[in-house]
This record gives structure tokens, C-alpha cells and sequence, in this order.
């Protein structure tokens, strides 16, 4: 028989560890309801590539991004060891190390760091529930600016 355990916690990744199915609620409303697997895929940057990289910015930028597969790449200098701090975000399925790799080598910008991120159900969660936090707050900023007039 089959059996449904209701767990409430606030320790997500013990719910990403032990349930089948989660349902994410904020302010009273049901937010998020699938598989953990699927939650991930369907959050922004499902996996993400850190990296520290020397060279010129926009040549770095572009052949980033015309790896096939990355959705953005964010670029911030480190002044501290004049590099940029370079996040790539990709489709979940893809591993795009060895390809950014060689693209990085074709046109002499070495990598000095390298970090390859999967998003966790806490940052899932996060996500969701600070999109309904920004609507509420909204509607409360609307409706006290309507009292004013």
C-alpha cells in the first residue's frame, strides 16, 4: 500500500533528502508543488559555473556566451587579483566545463577557478517565497499610498 507522510520542516535539506514530492508554501498560499528534481529544473539557473577568469571583459563575455547551452553570464571585477569574477548560468542537463575550457584557451584567457553549482532546495524556496514577499509588500506600499491622498 501507499502510504503519504505529511512533514513540515524548515530544514530543506533534509526534505530534499527524504520526501518524493514537496509543496512550498508562503504567506498562506501554496507556491510551488512538484518533485524536488523538477523544482530545481524549474529555478532560475538551475546550475550555475563560478569562475575567476583573466582577460578582456567583453571577449570573455561573448565567447561565453556563444557556448551553446548558457541562458546568462554575470561578469564583476576582483581587483584584488585583477579578474573577473564570471557566474555562467545553464539548462540543468548541461555540463559545459570542457567546452568553456577550450573556449577560454582559444583566446588566451586563463581560468584561474573554477566551480560547478547545482541550485539547492533552500534557494528554490528563497526564490519563491521573496517573488510573494516583493507582491505583498507592494500591495501594502499601494494601499497605504492610497490612504494618503
Amino acid at each position: 500500500k501507499k502510504h503519504t507522510v505529511i512533514l513540515s520542516s524548515h530544514i530543506l535539506s533534509e526534505v530534499s533528502a527524504v520526501c518524493d514530492y514537496v509543496l512550498i508554501i508562503s504567506h498562506g498560499k501554496l507556491v510551488a508543488s512538484d518533485t524536488p528534481e523538477n523544482l530545481g529544473k524549474l529555478a532560475e539557473g538551475s546550475n550555475t559555473l563560478e569562475m575567476l577568469i583573466k582577460g578582456e571583459k567583453t571577449q570573455i563575455r561573448q565567447a561565453l556566451e556563444g557556448i551553446e547551452g548558457v541562458n546568462s553570464v554575470t561578469m564583476e571585477k576582483d581587483e584584488k587579483q585583477n579578474l573577473w569574477s564570471v557566474k555562467v548560468s545553464t539548462e540543468e542537463q548541461n555540463d559545459i566545463r570542457e567546452k568553456v575550457f577550450y573556449k577560454m584557451s582559444e583566446i588566451n584567457s586563463p581560468i584561474y577557478e573554477m566551480k560547478s553549482r547545482k541550485v539547492s532546495l533552500e534557494e528554490i524556496f528563497l526564490e519563491l517565497t521573496e517573488d510573494d514577499k516583493k507582491k505583498k509588500n507592494e500591495k501594502e506600499t499601494d494601499k497605504k499610498e492610497g490612504e494618503n491622498k
